[in-house]
């Protein structure tokens, strides 16, 4: 039975190719303005890895260095970010 509707519409594409033509275009054109506006609503609305528990972020803004040897100091914004193994050995940067 479902060979049989296949036969029928392969016949109906081929006596009219235009028009058939047009229409899957137009289906196909329409599926994928809507998968397109789909992901870009879905980005916009959802939480991606980075924004999950966002509130629990610490950022730091403005770093403070001492020099307790010369009495020494400096301030200014942080640029660095480390991992974690890497904090130990730079323990006055960010």
């Amino acid at each position: 039975m479902l060979k049989n509707y296949f036969k029928i519409a392969i016949a109906v594409l081929k006596r009219r190719k235009f028009f058939t033509f047009i229409s899957l275009f137009g289906i196909s054109f329409t599926l994928t303005i809507l998968i397109v506006l789909t992901a870009f609503v879905d980005n916009l609305t959802s939480a991606n890895y980075p924004e999950t528990n966002r509130d629990r972020s610490l950022y730091i803004t403005m770093v403070q260095q001492k020099n307790t040897k010369q009495f020494g100091q400096m301030n200014g914004p942080c640029k660095l970010l480390l991992p974690q193994p890497l904090r130990k050995y730079f323990k006055d940067t960010c």
